[in-house]
């Protein structure tokens, strides 16, 4: 059974095709050629970097605003709440990680 992963963050798709190996029942999964861009860590900077830049659009268009450069209140409007959701989306996932973390830290060795 081989599970097809296709990610707008991750420049190559690749299929993970699960393996059990007999010698000392271990578990491997073997996968196709992965790009650098498919590290977790890459995904949570590249992620970061989209909440940063869409909070910084939503700021200048709040200062075109208030300036008097800008009289679109709709696309002002449009870029609040997307920076709001993004940076929400960025808190909850913040706070599963916190979880995860403390979830393994509380497990018996």
């Amino acid at each position: 059974m081989a599970i097809n992963f296709q990610n707008p963050y991750i420049s190559n798709n690749y299929t993970i095709i699960p393996s059990i190996s007999t010698a000392g029942n271990t578990q491997e999964i073997a996968t196709g050629t992965v790009s650098d861009n498919a590290k977790f860590s890459n995904l949570l900077a590249a992620a970061m970097g989209d909440t940063v830049s869409t909070d910084a659009e939503s700021k200048i268009a709040d200062l075109g605003l208030i300036t008097g450069n800008s009289e679109d209140i709709h696309n002002l409007t449009i870029a609040s709440t997307k920076a709001d959701i993004m940076l929400n989306l960025t808190v909850q996932i913040r706070n599963r990680m916190v979880e995860g973390y403390q979830e393994i830290m509380r497990m018996q060795i």
